[in-house]
C-alpha cells in the first residue's frame, strides 16, 4: 500500500507526511472531505498543528485522496487501532517484550508466543509496527506477568530475531 501512496504523492513530502499520519493514527476521510478519528471529527488545523504542515496541505491531501479511485476506499474505511498498552504497561503491572526482527519473515510472532505459552505467561496485547511506516519496526508483546530471563534467551533463538528487550512491570496501581 505504501508504494502506491508514495507513487500518488511523489515529490510532495508534505503530503506524504500527511498521508503517513492518516494511516498511522487510523484517520478516515468521509465523502464530505471531513477527517475523523473514530467518531470524532478533526479539523484540518488540528492535524496540521500535530504534524507541522500548513492546514491547506492537509485539506488538499484529503481532497486528492477522495478523488483517487484506488485510495478513496482505503481512507474511507480506516479506523484507529485502539489503545496501545506499551507505554502504560508498567503502571498496570504488565511487562513488555520488545523485539526487533526482520519484519518480512514469517514465524516470528508464532515463535515468541509459543515460548510464552510454554512458560504459562498470558498475553494481553501484541502490536507489530508496519515496516512501511516505521524505519525500525518493532514487535511488542505485552504480558500479564514478569518475563523470565530464559524467555529472552529463547526468543533470541527464534529465526530472524535480532534483538529482544524487556520492560518489567511493577505492582499494579490501578
Amino acid at each position: 500500500m505504501w508504494s502506491l501512496i508514495k507513487d500518488k504523492f511523489k515529490g510532495n513530502e508534505a503530503k506524504e507526511k500527511v498521508v503517513k499520519f492518516f494511516i498511522e493514527y487510523g484517520i478516515s476521510i468521509k465523502e464530505d472531505g471531513k477527517l475523523y478519528f473514530g467518531p470524532v471529527k478533526l479539523t484540518f488545523s488540528n492535524v496540521s498543528s500535530a504534524i507541522n504542515v500548513d492546514r491547506r496541505v492537509v485539506k488538499e491531501t484529503a481532497l486528492q485522496i477522495l478523488k483517487d479511485e484506488q485510495l478513496r476506499p482505503i481512507f474511507r474505511l480506516l479506523k484507529p487501532a485502539g489503545p496501545s498498552l506499551v507505554d502504560v504497561a508498567n503502571v498496570l503491572g504488565l511487562s513488555v517484550l520488545e523485539i526487533r526482527a526482520d519484519p518480512h519473515k514469517p514465524g516470528i510472532v508464532s515463535g515468541v508466543t509459543s515460548i510464552l505459552s510454554e512458560k504459562g505467561i498470558a498475553i494481553r496485547q501484541i502490536i507489530a509496527e508496519d515496516p512501511e511506516l516505521f524505519p525500525d519496526p518493532k514487535l511488542y508483546v505485552i504480558t500479564e506477568s514478569k518475563i523470565p530471563g530464559d524467555v529472552i534467551e529463547r526468543a533470541l533463538q527464534v529465526p530472524h530475531v535480532r534483538e529482544v528487550s524487556v520492560k518489567r512491570g511493577s505492582t499494579r496501581s490501578i
